[in-house]
């Protein structure tokens, strides 16, 4: 739905380095991007939907202007901030 918007979508999964195809839902080909400083702030929002114990939540939230956080992980840098809502 996103991309239907002209929304630019990235992804960063340690775990999961090219997006697989979806029984229901025709998905383009995508491919995990390293999570840098310079990827996160060239987006509006970044949506945390699970907690992998690989992933920097700090730059996260440090280079994020919006962060929309499913999973309770930023809890620890959340303090003072206004740049991230939990969903």
């Amino acid at each position: 739905l996103l991309r239907e918007q002209n929304v630019t979508v990235a992804y960063h999964d340690p775990h999961i380095p090219h997006l697989p195809s979806m029984r229901h839902y025709p998905l383009p080909p995508l491919a995990s991007q390293p999570l840098t400083a310079e990827l996160l702030q060239a987006h509006g929002a970044t949506l945390i939907v699970t907690d992998h114990t690989a992933v920097d939540y700090r730059l996260v939230v440090d280079n994020s202007p919006l962060v929309v956080d499913t999973r309770n992980v930023t809890q620890p840098w959340r303090t003072g901030r206004t740049n991230v809502v939990l969903a």
